[in-house]
């Protein structure tokens, strides 16, 4: 492999506030920008591309959602908090020294919409590598991930010089030897405890059923298979008497039934009051003889006089009645008498002519009635003849009311059967768990006892591990040294001080005065170390710069203006030594006087949402990455 590449172009797909764009590091004559600068305001997206170029390298942070490249915080905000589709970063890169766009190495990271991990791809002129040699040269590229939350040795940033100030003090030591590429056993060691650790609480939180409980679940058992061997007895019964006597007739049907019987009978007693209202009366029937007498005299056109003799054929008249089925024989045969006298009194016949209307109306009524009066009797025949009867509906009403009262026995019953086999199961599952736990509890001493003990192991390895390790930070911290130096001859302006190690009682780098020998301890905040807070600074990134240069990385060196307490002078003299040390440089700045110390620039990106609605996206890229 080549020592270092060079960056030719960024291309960013759904990245954080980048919906799609394109960043080329050439020149219009397509010349190599081996020293740049991007600037523009805070809040510009100049992040956005380290933070892209940073996640293509070592891809998407597991763990914490609260972690800068953690998944959900790669989502552009109009996602809200839900993958709508593919993510991905490419890096086009190229070797440093006399190599063409044949040679280019395209590195794609990508995370799937419907992926659990990253996938990457490398592609090499017209060869595409597969997943495990794309693996390998992203390797071999960008050098192994560290282990911690974000940061790489070739991205130079305040959260770097956070993190290295506490390891080359006396607090930290394990991210300086993650940087480092170097695998410690200890971290194994640990890894191994704390899986012990695990096993010892998590068997001493248990709490083990006692034994002496057995006879107590026993009795109990016993007798809840009693009370259900009763309750079967009792629901086999209800089944059966449900099942020999269960109703002709369901409550709606009989409801329906008794309205119809009850109609018909109601029919009946309105039927026979009002046949009795219109039943003619004996005093009625002389008067209605004369309306009828009247009538048929008045149809044959025989005029009523005030009397008459017995010349009229009375028998002809007499048959008449007989033939309307209206009057009684001895009506019909006191007529027939009147053909043996010598007259009869007719006034009777010329009163009621007056009163035939009345007695037609009144004849009609009575005939109403009494067809009503045989018509529901005949319903009320019809409905006996199938079996309802005022008796039976209600005898078939008391054996649907026993019956529905069997049913709800029968329901009620057979859900106390169902809670007592349930609590008969957790009884017979409880007496199960004691038994095992009898054997599973002396298993469990056995972890126990193997855990303790090989805790006990683990700590005197550990301790001798970690007194090795101190002389081996020392030995580190040593070799680290000398490049710090080396960079700090070069890059401070000031010559007020010079890098130091102490070895004891902790390795930690330090100030030595020139002037006074006096030592000062760098500075992690503004109440504590003794440095100022340009002179912590500037050790923390010549330490930066020493260990980027030992960890493999082969990536442009990005330097963040984290070191803003740095007089000018040293600043530019920094950024002229990186660029020419390492060969490329991208340095990014919010400050446009920063922007021009850099020596032999190839360009400056300026970064603006000026002309940007709330994503940039391909018809917006340009106005917000421009060249200068």
């Amino acid at each position: 492999m080549v020592d270092r590449y060079n960056l030719i172009s960024l291309r960013v797909h759904n990245f954080m506030g980048v919906e799609q764009s394109e960043i080329k590091f050439t020149d219009q004559e397509k010349n190599l920008r081996k020293v740049m600068t991007i600037t523009g305001h805070q809040g510009g997206g100049k992040s956005t591309i380290i933070f892209a170029i940073q996640w293509c390298a070592y891809g998407t942070s597991i763990g914490a959602t609260s972690r800068r490249l953690s998944r959900t915080r790669l989502y552009p905000g109009k996602w809200d908090g839900k993958q709508l589709g593919d993510i991905s970063v490419t890096l086009r890169l190229r070797p440093v020294g006399d190599y063409g766009p044949d040679s280019d190495i395209f590195c794609k990271r990508v995370l799937h919409e419907d992926g659990e991990l990253d996938s990457l791809q490398v592609t090499i002129g017209p060869d595409n590598f597969d997943e495990i040699e794309s693996k390998n040269y992203f390797r071999q590229i960008f050098g192994k991930p560290p282990q911690i939350e974000q940061g790489a040795m070739w991205v130079i940033r305040k959260e770097e010089m956070q993190r290295m100030a506490e390891t080359i003090t006396k607090t930290k030591s394990s991210y300086f030897l993650d940087f480092m590429n170097l695998d410690v056993p200890l971290n194994v060691l640990s890894e191994l405890k704390s899986d012990n650790d695990n096993t010892i609480e998590r068997i001493g939180r248990k709490n083990w059923p006692s034994v002496h409980q057995l006879p107590i679940l026993d009795a109990s058992r016993n007798s809840l298979r009693d009370v259900i061997r009763e309750d079967k007895v009792e629901e086999e019964k209800l089944i059966k008497w449900i099942n020999e006597n269960k109703p002709q007739k369901t409550q709606k049907d009989l409801q329906e039934a008794k309205e119809t019987f009850d109609k018909a009978k109601q029919k009946f007693v309105d039927a026979e009051k009002s046949l009795s209202e219109n039943r003619l009366r004996r005093d009625e029937l002389v008067d209605l003889v004369n309306v009828l007498l009247s009538a048929k005299l008045d149809s044959s056109g025989i005029p009523v006089e005030p009397s008459f003799n017995s010349k009229y054929d009375w028998e002809d008249i007499a048959s008449y009645l007989e033939k309307t089925r209206r009057f009684t024989p001895n009506v019909t045969n006191s007529i027939k008498e009147l053909a043996k006298s010598s007259g009869y009194d007719t006034s009777g016949l010329l009163d009621r002519q007056e009163s035939k209307e009345e007695w037609i109306a009144k004849i009609r009524e009575l005939r109403s009635a009494l067809n009503d009066q045989i018509n529901s009797t005949n319903e009320i025949r019809q409905l006996e003849s199938i079996g309802l009867t005022q008796e039976n509906l209600q005898e078939i009403s008391r054996t649907n009311l026993e019956f529905e009262k069997k049913t709800k026995d029968l329901g009620k019953l057979s859900e106390r059967l169902s809670q007592n086999h349930e609590k008969l199961s957790g009884i017979e599952s409880e007496i199960k768990k004691i038994r095992r736990s009898e054997t599973n509890e002396s298993k469990d001493k056995i972890k126990l006892d193997l855990a303790e003990r090989q805790n006990n192991l683990l700590n005197g390895l550990m301790d001798s591990i970690e007194e090795a390790n101190h002389q081996y930070k020392i030995d580190l911290l040593s070799q680290t040294i000398k490049r710090v130096k080396y960079f700090w001859d070069i890059i401070d302006q000031r010559r007020e001080y010079v890098p130091l190690l102490i070895e004891t009682p902790t390795p930690q780098f330090a100030l030595e005065n020139l002037s006074d020998s006096s030592v000062r301890y760098v500075q992690l905040d503004s109440s504590t170390g003794t440095a100022s807070g340009g002179e912590s600074q500037l050790l923390l990134i010549c330490t930066c710069l020493a260990v980027s240069e030992s960890s493999g990385a082969k990536m442009p060196i990005i330097l963040d203006d984290c070191f803003t307490d740095v007089d000018e002078p040293t600043v530019k003299k920094l950024l002229s030594t990186v660029s020419e040390h390492f060969n490329s440089l991208i340095f990014v700045t919010n400050y446009e006087a920063k922007a021009k110390l850099i020596q032999n620039n190839d360009g400056v990106l300026r970064i603006s949402r000026d002309h940007v609605d709330t994503y940039v996206n391909a018809k917006n890229s340009e106005n917000w990455a421009k060249w200068e």
